[in-house]
């Protein structure tokens, strides 16, 4: 049997606005959404997603900086939705894939 290749992970915000809780809203959050926006989502799976996304990309500044502000939004947005519990067993379902593909590709 072959070793698999690595793979490397991109991340992005979608493109379009959805009604999924789970993606980025295309709209600008409130000043409330902002400043809940650099505490923690409150589930455990995307805490840790978004933990090693920030320290991935310090690797790449510019891709960092570009980040930033859709990172806030998506961190604003779960947090949101976490308060659904049906949104939340989604989440954490989500998160945990996200953040082994970003482990596999990162490597932080």
């Amino acid at each position: 049997m072959r070793d698999a290749e690595p793979v490397e992970v991109a991340i992005a915000p979608p493109r379009a606005a959805t009604s999924d809780p789970l993606l980025v809203p295309a709209a600008r959050p409130s000043a409330s959404t902002a400043e809940d926006a650099d505490s923690k989502v409150g589930v455990p799976e995307c805490d840790a997603y978004i933990a090693t996304l920030e320290r991935c990309l310090t690797k790449f500044p510019e891709a960092a900086a570009a980040a930033a502000e859709s990172t806030r939004i998506m961190r604003a947005a779960w947090k949101d939705a976490a308060k659904d519990p049906t949104a939340r067993e989604t989440l954490t379902t989500a998160c945990k894939a996200a953040h082994e593909a970003i482990l596999a590709g990162c490597n932080p």
